[in-house]
């Protein structure tokens, strides 16, 4: 990529000898700190494809709009299914659905259920990897009201892409590549922060 960083790509070697193509992500200085992690062929063929069509769910909900300078370089969509607290909200709101997510008819209904059991997938993915993460996620999530165990947001993407920039995110953030179509050398995510970034490719999480 030009900029000396790390690729972490699938070993389908490792796959093949252990059975998970799972990096971890430590600190030099504390090697029992995970930083961050990344797995290949994470979730079963049908399962993955479940987790695909609902995706598609996430239509229905208004796609994010970034501020102007964000917009210059962003491509593709992002569309939310989860609560948030409102933008310029007075003191004293809480969180609320995104736009989109009203309980009108079935399929909102299913859409609502669909997000819940996303989102349970990826954190049971993890568990066995890192049970501190899954945790902490289980134990903010029960300070807000939720669907299912986990009160996470989820963001569902097509081709999208974003310039480089920083989260201040309450807590860990799980992605899953669903489906790619795409060279490798694109659509990828980078970890500046870490020096390095994931050739990401269906069925990959991070």
């Amino acid at each position: 990529m030009g900029l000396g960083l790390k690729k972490i790509s699938r070993r389908p070697d490792v796959l093949a000898r252990c059975g998970r193509d799972i990096t971890l992500l430590v600190d030099a200085g504390s090697p029992n700190t995970v930083l961050a992690g990344v797995s290949f062929d994470t979730f079963s063929h049908e399962d993955l494809q479940k987790i695909h069509y609902e995706a598609s769910a996430g239509k229905e909900t208004k796609a994010i709009k970034r501020g102007s300078q964000f917009r210059r370089f962003e491509w593709g969509r992002m569309h939310p299914i989860g609560s948030r607290k409102p933008t310029g909200g007075k003191p004293g709101d809480t969180y609320t659905s995104y736009t989109g997510m009203e309980v009108t008819d079935t399929s909102h209904i299913k859409l609502l259920f669909a997000h819940a059991v996303d989102v349970e997938r990826m954190v049971a993915a993890i568990t066995p990897v890192h049970p501190q993460v899954a945790g902490e996620l289980r134990r903010l999530s029960s300070e807000v009201n939720s669907l299912g165990g986990i009160g996470a947001t989820a963001y569902y993407c097509w081709n999208f892409v974003a310039p480089q920039h920083v989260d201040h995110d309450a807590t860990w953030t799980i992605a899953l590549q669903t489906c790619k179509e795409a060279p490798a050398d694109e659509f990828n995510f980078v970890m500046m922060d870490l020096g390095c970034y994931v050739e990401t490719a269906e069925n990959a999480l991070w």
